[in-house]
């Protein structure tokens, strides 16, 4: 019971922290096993975390973008064709009255 509590509790806080495994092993592994030293293999998980970190942050990432995608289409938030219209006229519009968002526009179109 220990184990999934400390992991629960510390997946809520982890998620956008680099390299949050290593933390959360040793953290996991000093809290229930206290009096045991944390073993000469987890070098191994520190040596190649960084690598495994990469590709763990690109799902991450497409899996949130996926379903803020589906709840968007869900709840009705997608920007239909007329409103996109709309939109960009508002921003045409306001970067022709303030020179600063234009060149922010211009910039990053660049």
């Amino acid at each position: 019971f220990l184990i999934v509590l400390v992991s629960t509790i510390g997946a809520v806080g982890a998620g956008p922290v680099p390299a949050a495994g290593i933390v959360m092993t040793m953290t996991i592994w000093a809290s229930v096993f206290s009096s045991v030293p944390l073993p000469s293999t987890f070098a191994f998980i520190v040596a190649t975390d960084w690598f495994i970190d990469r590709f763990k942050t690109l799902v991450n990432v497409t899996c949130d973008t996926i379903v803020c995608r589906i709840v968007a289409e869900l709840v009705g938030e997608t920007i239909e064709d007329e409103d996109r219209v709309s939109l960009v006229s508002a921003v045409d519009d306001l970067a022709s009255h303030n020179p600063k968002v234009k060149k922010a526009l211009e910039s990053s179109n660049a």
